[in-house]
């Protein structure tokens, strides 16, 4: 029985993901090189920098690996291996690469719309109530108001008959149902 592998033009179609480990700091050059082989690459990366600077810089999500769509069995991926900026594929030498599991990648893509790390907890809207679970906060009820930059949020506590504004960490607090 022939095996093919889609072709589509969405990064989600193209084959399986596999991750490459590049040459330290070489992530660019190693993405250049892979794409002129006509290797689909995915590189998410996170925004990084001070909240009151105009301009944020993007930082590696995973520093030192990219990742890269082929089937094995159409593709001649052997040539990764080879690429300037590439040290090797991750994997088992006697089983060959090995291959990410598709809901990590469908869970990267949704989370990394353009290629950049989208810090969103869950649907929350401005006013959802959301419950403080770690920090100096922990176990205070308050209600979301925004997300800001460097993963943080601003809440409004209920405290003293009124609402006062405090921000922290994404990671700090839960959606609460």
């Amino acid at each position: 029985m022939p095996v093919s592998c889609n072709t589509g033009s969405s990064r989600r179609d193209f084959g399986a993901w596999y991750v490459a480990v590049t040459q330290p700091r070489r992530e660019s050059m190693a993405i250049e090189n892979l794409r002129r082989q006509n290797f689909p690459t995915f590189f998410p990366r996170v925004p990084q920098g001070a909240a009151r600077s105009r301009s944020v810089a993007l930082a590696p999500l995973f520093p030192g690996y990219v990742f890269v769509s082929f089937c094995r069995e159409t593709h001649r991926w052997q040539s990764i291996n080879g690429t300037v900026g590439v040290r090797t594929l991750l994997g088992r030498e006697s089983r060959g690469p090995a291959r990410v599991p598709r809901a990590t990648m469908d869970a990267l893509f949704s989370r990394c719309p353009q290629g950049v790390w989208d810090s969103a907890v869950g649907t929350l809207q401005r006013g959802d109530p959301v419950k403080v679970v770690s920090g100096p906060l922990a176990g205070a009820s308050a209600r979301f108001d925004e997300f800001l930059p460097r993963e943080r949020v601003r809440i409004l506590l209920q405290c003293l008959g009124g609402e006062v504004e405090a921000s922290c960490s994404v990671a700090s607090i839960e959606e609460m149902l």
